[in-house]
């Protein structure tokens, strides 16, 4: 439906700087000629005769993995997929780009491939191909052997685990918004049509939610809805990054210790201490850290309280001043808890230098999940700081931990 719109409003208005040339304009790569919006319309075309069908079985079933927003964003998959080969194959559109680096086509290519990168990391959240989409895109390449499309209708046991590898596709009003999303940041202009209102112009009337949890419950004063806004940003938070993720991580993680490790010996606090313990006891309390307080105080003060990195559509400034009310927050939690639930650690949870490296510490995770957006990543350098700190540089003595069991509260 949104394809054809598309091509409608792009035929009948390609004179405007609406209609977007990335993808509605074909490619001239001097004797090659591309056009991906095409293959949309034939991928669209595949999956509307598949419904008719079932893919042979006489019916199209719904489940956790297959849906129409499911289909939809398999074909783009596919699109992406059969472009890029094409192009790969023609070893005279390649060289043709690689003569004209300044044409426009070349230009629009390469900004065809930062798409195309982007849809792909969002059609892949956990960086796993789904098994029937690649299935599928290699009968339509004409590499798969069989010639026979998968369908997961009656396979429930996969359903489930194959509807989590595309997750951020399976709610329809998720997974239009975060689309949306990425193409205006990548260059397009969006065309909204309001169906709840026919004719006229009148701001009282509005689109009414579907569901009580997902959009009728809302913050105070807002309009956001409180349920399906954390669900998004819980489940977007299990993302695994790519390589270049894990280096940003690693290198954050170089950088806050060189500077914490000098402030904190040059003041005095931190000093080498290491815990002289059995090794079943320092395995028991770093995977006491690696739950508590990494992996729970990272999902409370990065997870909940900041918007999803990159895909929420906010203002980076906006962004920004959300996630230093959660830095400030994450800070002052530390002396609540001493003076409320842990005062054995209240001397240093209220020291200067404890707050410090406290702060430093968590403006490294914010900074680290603006650029991975991923949970797994700032509870890594969570907990490894808090593992050193307490197992080698005196952080069980200033807690007074040393010849106990350390509890998993009694850190931070």
């Amino acid at each position: 439906m949104i394809a054809v719109q598309n091509e409608y409003f792009c035929e009948n208005y390609s004179h405007t700087e609406n209609c977007w040339d990335t993808i509605a304009d074909d490619y001239q790569l001097g004797k090659v000629r591309f056009s991906p919006f095409k293959e949309l319309l034939t991928e669209l075309s595949l999956v509307s005769a598949r419904y008719r069908i079932g893919d042979g079985s006489g019916s199209a079933l719904i489940s956790a993995a297959t849906s129409c927003v499911q289909d939809s964003n398999q074909a783009l998959y596919n699109t992406l997929r059969r472009f890029q080969q094409s192009v790969e194959n023609s070893a005279s559109a390649i060289a043709w780009m690689r003569a004209n680096p300044n044409a426009p086509d070349t230009k629009r290519f390469q900004r065809l491939l930062r798409l195309s990168r982007d849809l792909y990391n969002e059609l892949t959240p956990l960086g796993v191909v789904r098994w029937d989409w690649n299935n599928n895109a290699n009968v339509v390449l004409g590499t798969q052997p069989t010639g026979e499309f998968v369908s997961l209708s009656q396979l429930t046991i996969r359903n489930i685990l194959t509807g989590l590898l595309t997750w951020r596709t399976a709610l329809p009003r998720q997974g239009h918004d975060e689309i949306a999303i990425l193409y205006l940041k990548n260059g397009a202009s969006l065309w909204f049509l309001r169906s709840n209102q026919l004719g006229g112009a009148d701001p009282s009337i509005y689109p009414i939610a579907p569901t009580l949890a997902m959009g009728a419950y809302t913050l105070p004063f807002t309009n956001v809805p409180v349920f399906s806004v954390i669900l998004t940003r819980i489940f977007g938070s299990f993302r695994i990054p790519y390589l270049v993720g894990w280096l940003w991580t690693w290198l954050g993680m170089a950088i806050f210790g060189a500077i914490a490790v000098g402030l904190g010996i040059r003041s005095g606090f931190l000093y080498w201490r290491p815990w002289q313990a059995a090794w079943h006891r320092k395995l028991l309390l770093a995977l006491k850290l690696l739950f508590f307080p990494a992996l729970v105080e990272e999902f409370v003060f990065r997870v909940l309280l900041i918007p999803e990195p990159g895909r929420t559509g906010i203002a980076e400034s906006t962004w920004w001043v959300m996630a230093l009310i959660s830095l400030v927050l994450f800070i002052i939690y530390h002396p609540i808890n001493a003076r409320f639930f842990y005062q054995r650690a209240k001397l240093t949870f209220f020291s200067p230098d404890f707050l410090t490296l406290c702060t430093l510490l968590g403006l490294t995770c914010t900074i680290i999940y603006r650029v991975t957006g991923s949970l797994w990543t700032i509870t890594l350098i969570h907990w490894v700081t808090v593992l050193v700190w307490l197992l080698f540089l005196g952080g069980l003595q200033r807690l007074n931990l040393e010849q106990t069991t350390p509890a998993s509260r009694a850190v931070s």
